[in-house]
This record gives C-alpha cells, structure tokens and sequence, in this order.
C-alpha cells in the first residue's frame, strides 16, 4: 500500500513539475505566433500595394483630366469626341498613356468612358 502511495503522490509532484517548468514556451508561442504574424505582413504588403495602385490611378485620372481640360476651347452640342488628334479625348488618351503605359497596363481610358460637358451650378 506503501508503495502504491508513493507512486501516486510521486506522479502528483511529477505534475506539478510540469505545470511549474517554463522550458519550450517560445517554441510553442512562436508556433502560435508565427502564423499570424506572416497573414499580418503579407496582409500589409497587398494593402500597400492597393494603396499604390489606386494613388497611380488617380494620378492618371487626373493629369488626363487636367490637360484635356486646357485644351478645351469649345464643347460639341452632342458632347461627343472627335477623330481629331488634337480633341480633347485624344489629348486626355495620351496624357492617361503618359502616366500608365499601355503596353504594361492595357488600355485604361478608353474613349468611351470620356464625357465632355459643362457643369453647371444651380
């Protein structure tokens, strides 16, 4: 019976032992960890690059919109824009293909998404 006591109140402190000894903590908190810290990164780099994306976008939105709107001089009844080079929908074609080249972009201003107009307040 002794020896049964013995066994029992030695596997008791074997488990206290255990629950006390701190040794492979790291390596079980950096198999937890690292995985989540790997979606967070790679997390921060697509948005970073959505980010970019959409500043180089705005950018060519812009600019395009900003030169076509220089060479405006008259607007067409029909709002329409011409076969002429020097239209203002060619104009803002080139400086669109200035900022984000075709050959690496593809075409992203396409004439039919263009409108010229007035805009009028009131």
């Amino acid at each position: 019976m002794k020896k049964q006591l013995n066994k029992y109140l030695g596997l008791i402190l074997a488990q206290k032992h255990l629950w006390r000894d701190e040794r492979g903590v790291v390596a079980i908190m950096l198999t937890v960890y690292l995985p989540v810290m790997a979606g967070l990164f790679s997390l921060a780099v697509d948005m970073s690059y959505v980010l970019q994306t959409r500043n180089l976008l705005q950018v060519t939105a812009e600019s395009a919109a900003l030169a076509a709107a220089s060479s405006l001089t008259a607007v067409t009844a029909n709002h329409s824009c011409s076969s002429d080079p020097n239209s203002v929908c060619s104009i803002a074609q080139q400086y669109a293909a200035y900022n984000m080249p075709a050959a690496q972009y593809g075409n992203i201003l396409p004439q039919a998404n263009i409108l010229v107009g007035n805009w009028q307040i009131g």
